[in-house]
């Protein structure tokens, strides 16, 4: 989830409270963009002949209104896709027809997600063939983290069809689902011990007394003790992978690694574990090493977060992978979103948003490239809109164009609907 971070404290600490996540800092105040408003007749004229008219945004029919994606993401590594709240409805179901068709068409076989290692791994079985129900697998279990906006009708229906596509994939290969946050270190330290178990009872012993402190605050005693399960773990790489496969191998390790990253969630270093989280599921997930990483906008940015102010996952990917990094954002007109225990509303946009140059186009939905030559008002920072994982929205100014390579934008919004 989205939280706004100062110097001096961390702001909205878990979500399961919604009056706790109602952080003042995301009511950043309306300020003036450096260029005036355009009129409406030229903005719908250039929208008219460069955006990406969408048919739909539900998960139905055809991709061929999707096809000029391919211009956008040319032979990108990693593709982002931002959510510019964590609970809009069509910003979900966009996002699903994004996926069918980088899959379908582009080859991509990993959705890394803005969630936690061990629980998507537990969905990550069922969307490979195993048992398990569905709603259960979207949420926590005993003292893990819940990301309430996973939790919902519309991941539920990502998660499906998934599974689905990997059913009927016939010879080609399947996609997986990996959770790129830092959260659950206990979970994620009770994979390694069950990784252990197989390969060196010994060592499983030694990995379970080192991470029973992980259910707690992390002392520097707790943090060294992680650490030195890692190190055991990765100096006996070649003997324990004879004793199991180099996947089961590299999953604990991971797992081992996430443990140590949960220690600090909500400091600087969430953002860059994010993105080096995302790059491990390109190596060890992925046969064409292309990756849909599919999180809050302001990770998923290519450019410094709007809100937090921090170097963003997005960022992190782009330093690593050049072009190799596409980046979506979302932009609404009107609408409200789900948080935590109801929903909420944007504040109307003002003149000087790029929201009301989208407005002007008239069109329910669209993706507007932003690579190229782009109208002059696209090319100068304006207001944007945004929210993170509670209320209210946030209206800050931003240069988008540094942002985001495209942006998905819908008109009307509505809030996804909790999985009952």
């Amino acid at each position: 989830m989205l939280v706004a971070v100062t110097r001096n404290r961390i702001c909205a600490v878990i979500i399961l409270v919604a009056a706790a996540l109602a952080c003042p800092a995301f009511a950043a105040p309306r300020r003036h963009a450096a260029t005036p408003p355009l009129t409406s007749e030229a903005a719908a004229r250039w929208l008219d002949a460069h955006a990406i008219p969408l048919a739909t945004t539900e998960a139905a029919g055809g991709l061929d209104d999707l096809a000029p994606l391919a211009g956008i993401v040319g032979d990108a590594a990693v593709v982002g896709l931002g959510d510019g709240t964590h609970g809009t409805h069509e910003f979900f179901t966009t996002k699903l027809r994004i996926l069918q068709c980088l899959v379908e068409r582009m080859n991509f076989d990993v959705l890394a997600v803005e969630g936690s290692f061990p629980q998507f791994e537990r969905l990550n079985a069922w969307i490979l063939g195993g048992d398990g129900e569905l709603a259960s697998l979207l949420r926590p279990r005993g003292g893990e983290q819940y990301f309430y906006f996973w939790d919902v009708e519309e991941f539920a229906a990502v998660a499906t069809w998934m599974r689905n596509y990997n059913l009927a994939r016939g010879s080609k290969p399947p996609i997986e689902i990996l959770g790129a946050d830092v959260y659950d270190g206990y979970s994620a330290g009770m994979l390694v011990v069950d990784y252990l178990k197989s390969v060196d009872a010994a060592a499983a012993d030694r990995a379970m007394g080192a991470y029973v402190c992980t259910r707690g605050a992390a002392t520097a005693d707790c943090r060294l003790g992680a650490a030195m399960v890692a190190q055991e773990l990765s100096a006996k790489e070649a003997e324990y992978t004879t004793r199991s496969s180099a996947r089961r191998f590299a999953d604990a390790a991971h797992a081992a690694a996430v443990v140590t990253q949960s220690f600090t969630p909500y400091d600087e270093q969430r953002d860059p574990a994010m993105a080096a989280n995302v790059s491990w599921a390109r190596a060890n997930r992925s046969v064409s090493k292309r990756v849909v990483y599919w999180a809050h906008a302001e990770h998923v940015t290519k450019h410094l977060s709007a809100v937090e102010h921090n170097v963003a996952a997005g960022e992190w990917l782009a330093r690593e992978l050049g072009s190799g990094y596409v980046a979506f954002g979302n932009a609404t007109w009107s609408g409200r979103f789900r948080i935590p225990g109801g929903t909420a509303a944007f504040p109307d946009a003002g003149d000087d948003a790029y929201e009301s140059f989208f407005h002007a186009a008239g069109a329910a939905a669209m993706i507007v490239p932003l690579r190229g030559a782009v109208h002059p008002y696209l090319a100068a920072p304006h207001h944007h809109r945004g929210a993170g994982a509670g209320a209210p929205a946030w209206d800050v100014v931003v240069d988008l164009r540094r942002k985001f390579d495209a942006i998905l934008y819908v008109d009307q919004t509505t809030p996804t609907r909790p999985l009952p």
